[in-house]
């Protein structure tokens, strides 16, 4: 018997010890109260894509794993295994591990992304959306609430990381000179986004466009990941 990855590879079958901590987790995340205690941990937005509210959640989608997949996307095997890792009930390197048992993939970027986190610099994962800072999460509703100060703060990140600053027109067609710093101004006002961080975000003189601003940051303490940073 045999896995595929997701570009249909075949790999060999997991191994016993791998199926047996496997199967525990998936009983684990298929109770009834799993599902409940995943659907309290949600944010409004996350809560509306599924239903706005539990009964509505539950009829359709049944188990947390069904729910996982519709808000991140991804297989079974990785919904579980994503499950696991939000309640603390499984290691970083179990994670790995079964992620390699079973066939999933990419793997190295669920390492770095651990280490990276473990840096204390910002780190910012696109799908699923999450932003941590100092090694700590800034829980949030990036996803609908907070869709454009997230896309604000990505921008300002990916410039910083190639030591540029964030100008008017890398946001705009018709760009004006204070569109910058009022968008940060709405990221810097969420009541969950920390102070210091905000602190790091500085008028730039470097760029010929008026209102260009920069995140003062060295590029090393800046991480952003396409996909599965949040998760594992």
């Amino acid at each position: 018997m045999s896995t595929t990855t997701n570009n249909s590879i075949p790999c060999p079958a997991p191994s016993p010890s791998a199926q047996k901590r496997f199967e525990e987790l998936q009983r684990w995340a298929y109770y009834r109260n799993t599902t409940i205690e995943f659907y309290k941990r949600l944010t409004d937005g996350e809560r509306e894509i599924l239903g706005e509210q539990l009964h509505k959640a539950w009829s359709v989608y049944h188990i947390a794993p069904n729910m996982w997949i519709k808000l991140y996307g991804g297989t079974k095997v990785r919904a579980v295994i994503g499950l696991a890792r939000s309640f603390n009930y499984l290691s970083a390197s179990e994670a790995v591990w079964l992620l390699r048992e079973y066939g999933e993939s990419p793997l190295i970027k669920s390492a770095n992304a651990e280490i990276a986190i473990s840096e204390k610099g910002l780190v910012i994962n696109r799908y699923p959306r999450a932003v941590y800072w100092r090694g700590q999460p800034i829980r949030c509703d990036w996803n609908v609430k907070y869709n454009k100060s997230y896309e604000i703060l990505v921008a300002a990140a990916t410039k910083a990381k190639r030591c540029q600053p964030l100008c008017p027109s890398d946001l705009d067609s018709d760009p004006k000179p204070n569109s910058i710093s009022k968008s940060l101004s709405r990221l810097k006002n969420i009541l969950e986004f920390p102070a210091d961080l905000g602190g790091h975000f500085i008028p730039d003189r470097s760029c010929s466009e008026p209102g260009s601003q920069r995140l003062n940051l060295p590029h090393s303490m800046i991480h952003i990941f396409d996909t599965e940073a949040a998760d594992f």
